[in-house]
This record gives C-alpha cells, sequence and structure tokens, in this order.
C-alpha cells in the first residue's frame, strides 16, 4: 500500500515541516502499514506535475498538512477531494484554524512543539480512513477534534462510532480505577481504626485491672476497654467483610480489563487489527460490564477523572508504555509492600516478646501481678497478627516481584523497531496475559485474605 504527504517543506512560522514529518506522520503511516519509503515523494509548492497529479489520485492514503494558506497545498487536496475524498486525512497545527469549508472532513490537530505526541491519534483517523475506503461509504467521515484526540466527524458535534466507543471504554476504566481507589482506601482506613480499637482496648482493659488505681477510674477504663473492643467487633463484622473487599478487587478487576483492552486497541495487534475491531471493543466493554453488573453502582457514583487516552499509536510506545512501564510500575511497589510488611511484623514480634516476657516474669516472681499487661500484650500481637493477614503485604510484594520479572524478561526478549507483526501480537498478548494473571492472583489472594 502507498502513502502520499502534501505538505509545506522546512520552516515556516511556528512549523518544522520536517520534523512533524519525522515525528508525526511518517511513524503513523509506518504503523498502519502503510509504504514509508514512498511517502519522500513529498509534493513542493509549486512543482505541479503529472506524475504529482497520478500519485495523489491512486495513493491508498493522503496526508495533507494545511497549517500554513498554501495555495499549492490547498489546489493538491481539491485534487484529491475530486477523486477519492475518504481516503484523505488532513491535520494542523494547533496555533492555526483548520478552514471552514474542512472541518467536515476527516481531520486532526496536533501541537507544533511536541508533533510526536499525537501519533496515537493519527494512527487511528489513519486506520480508520483505511477501512473506510474499503468498505464502502460510510454516513459519515472520522475526524480527530481540535484537542488533538478523535472525537468529530461528518456532521459537527456527531461522533464517530470507533471514537466513541474507545472514549466510552476509557472512561469506564477511569471510572472503576476511582470507585477501586475509594473502596480500597475506606477499606484501609477502616483496618487501621480496627487495629487501634483493639490496642488501646488492650491497654485500657490491662490499666483497669490495676488495684492501685482509685475505683472510679477503674470503671471508667473498663467501660472505655469494653466500648472500644465492641467497636472493633462491631467494625470486623460490618466493614470488614468479604463483601465489601470484593466490591475494591471487583472494581479492580474490571479497571484493568478495559484497561488492557485499550491498550490492544490503541496497538492494533489481534484482535483489533481486522475491520471488525469496534464491534470486537464493543464486544468486550458489553462482557466486562456484565461481568461486573453487582458492583456497578460503585461505578456510576464514582467521576471519571481527565487522565487522557495512552500516548500509544505505535508498537514502540506500547512495548515502552505498558511493557517496560508495568513492569517499572510493579518493582516501584515491591519496596512499598515490603516495607510496610516489615513494620507491621516488628510490632506484632515486639507485642508476642513483650507477652513472653511477662509470662515468665510472672512464673517467676509470685504476686507479681502481671496477668492483664500479659493479655494486653498478647491481645495486641494477635491484632497485628490478623491486620497482617487481611492486608498480605509481604505476599503481594511477591506476586509484584514475579510480575516484573516477567514482563522485564518479555521487554527483553523482542526489538520493538524490527519485530514482525506476529512477533508484536504474540508480544502484546503475553504482556496482557501476564499483568491479567497478576490481577486475578491478586484479587485471589485478598478475596481469600478476607474471609479469614
Amino acid at each position: 500500500m502507498r502513502a502520499f504527504v502534501i505538505r509545506g517543506f522546512g520552516r515556516q512560522p511556528g512549523i518544522d515541516f520536517e520534523r512533524v514529518h519525522e515525528e508525526l506522520i511518517g511513524p503513523a503511516l509506518a504503523e498502519v502499514g502503510l509504504d514509508v519509503g514512498n511517502t519522500s515523494d513529498v509534493v513542493e509548492a509549486g512543482t505541479v506535475r503529472e506524475d504529482m497529479v497520478g500519485e495523489l489520485c491512486l495513493a491508498d492514503i493522503v496526508v495533507a498538512d494545511v497549517s500554513v494558506l498554501n495555495a499549492s497545498v490547498f489546489y493538491e487536496l481539491g485534487i484529491r477531494h475530486a477523486k477519492r475524498p475518504r481516503s484523505t486525512v488532513v491535520i494542523s497545527a494547533r496555533n492555526d484554524e483548520i478552514p471552514a469549508d474542512l472541518r467536515t472532513d476527516r481531520y486532526l490537530r496536533y501541537d507544533p512543539d511536541s508533533p510526536a505526541m499525537s501519533v496515537p491519534q493519527l494512527t487511528l483517523v489513519l486506520r480508520e480512513a483505511l477501512s473506510d475506503s474499503e468498505s464502502g461509504p460510510r454516513t459519515a467521515p472520522a475526524a480527530a477534534g481540535r484537542d488533538g484526540q478523535p472525537g468529530q466527524q461528518g456532521q459537527p458535534g456527531q461522533a464517530q462510532p470507533e471514537n466513541q466507543v474507545l472514549s466510552a471504554v476509557w472512561r469506564a476504566h477511569r471510572q472503576w480505577s476511582k470507585a477501586a481507589a475509594t473502596a480500597q482506601t475506606s477499606l484501609n482506613r477502616w483496618r487501621m481504626w480496627n487495629l487501634a480499637l483493639l490496642v488501646v482496648g488492650a491497654l485500657a482493659a490491662a490499666f483497669a485491672a490495676q488495684t492501685w488505681l482509685v475505683s472510679a477510674a477503674v470503671a471508667a477504663l473498663a467501660a472505655v476497654s469494653a466500648a472500644l473492643l465492641t467497636a472493633a467487633g462491631v467494625v470486623q463484622a460490618s466493614v470488614l467483610t468479604s463483601e465489601n473487599t470484593s466490591r475494591w478487587t471487583g472494581a479492580r478487576a474490571a479497571s484493568e480489563a478495559l484497561k488492557a483492552e485499550t491498550y490492544r486497541y490503541l496497538a492494533g495487534v489481534r484482535p483489533y487489527a481486522a475491520a471488525d475491531r469496534v464491534e470486537r471493543l464493543k464486544a468486550q466493554f458489553d462482557t466486562v460490564q456484565t461481568r461486573s453488573k453487582d458492583l456497578l453502582v460503585g461505578q456510576q457514583l464514582a467521576t471519571a477523572d481527565d487522565r487522557p487516552l495512552p500516548q500509544v499509536g505505535t508498537f514502540e510506545n506500547y512495548w515502552t508504555e505498558r511493557a517496560k512501564g508495568q513492569a517499572d510500575w510493579h518493582r516501584q511497589r515491591i519496596a512499598q509492600h515490603m516495607r510496610t510488611a516489615r513494620e507491621l511484623r516488628f510490632w506484632q514480634l515486639g507485642a508476642t516478646a513483650v507477652a513472653a516476657v511477662l509470662a515468665a516474669v510472672a512464673a517467676a516472681v509470685p504476686g507479681a501481678r502481671l496477668a492483664a499487661w500479659t493479655a494486653a500484650a498478647t491481645t495486641i500481637a494477635a491484632a497485628f497478627a490478623t491486620h497482617i493477614a487481611a492486608t498480605q503485604h509481604q505476599r503481594i510484594a511477591a506476586s509484584y516481584a514475579a510480575t516484573a520479572d516477567q514482563l522485564q524478561r518479555l521487554a527483553d526478549g523482542v526489538d520493538p523497531k524490527t519485530a514482525s507483526a506476529d512477533q508484536r501480537a504474540q508480544f502484546v498478548a503475553d504482556v496482557e496475559r501476564v499483568l491479567a494473571v497478576q490481577n486475578d492472583g491478586w484479587v485471589d489472594l485478598l478475596g481469600t485474605a478476607a474471609k479469614t
């Protein structure tokens, strides 16, 4: 397949057209499998030739940069529109306005200072243009909005199906992510409160057993201890339940599933390499939402943040951001979870040691009256042990270490610049499989812990 580019040359006010071609147009064309080597046949203003007209009529796709009001560029674009309008993509720098007559066409806005950032969006538009030209007329051509994100099409304000579905999937992912974060924060807060209630309640009970305190203080401490320990029991029975843990882990599973599908789609590999890619994405979206139907209240109440779609329009982007990025992310979390696990274990072992020492002293020194303090230390040690079992920091760290290792080995085993289409598809499948297995194991781990 052959591509042809219409654009200006060199540097013009605010735009370096050579840079735009090297960092945006060329990589996007290469990603969709077009003959990038022939895109060097760029038409310069004033060189209207018969061979140029032939290229404009026969090229599978034409990209026209209308960032400046160049008469030859618009003349050549007019020739293309007259012959094959539906396989033509118009791009323009953000510092200029798209001419009114072109605003209903498939177009993309890019930042002239960072053209590479728009590669994912241009890749999507090119794929849609190719699919459009192969499958026959559609109700309206696709477009990318003024912010560089695909969003407009033939009629102003009308959403193009592909971009609409992708945006819906990403928005749902962000909602699930917010719902999971909210549930996790709530659970962690209540777990800390439960731990504090048990520790303070045990200490209050030990003080209440001391004979040197006045009776009023003893009664008050006993009442406080009973209230705190009762509150801890209520928290455990009503808040720290397997159902609430499932809300957290289920929302996280849905979020990660949609995130994985988004990356697969943007990378353009199987199952999103064929003309029915939009239908496949919608089917996966429906599957995830149906599977998580019991948690939809939490998702719908969560407000999606404004985090943009991943800048993944090429396989190299995917290799760097998804595979390497996730390996680094998991490595960073290993230290965090191990540090928390060590701190909790320190307090558990410390309380256990205190209980053992007190018990030994009580046995060796008759009348030491340390039974209450021994019981308090034992209760505190048990509280920390329960908290450790619920949070599973050490086992999560081990799971993250395994995931980071597998992702790193996968990344080291492929050259993103020379990998074939089959190798790319297999690599993406392997990366998403590793992440899915890790997530499922993490969910099972915490779900089991919540029942203990």
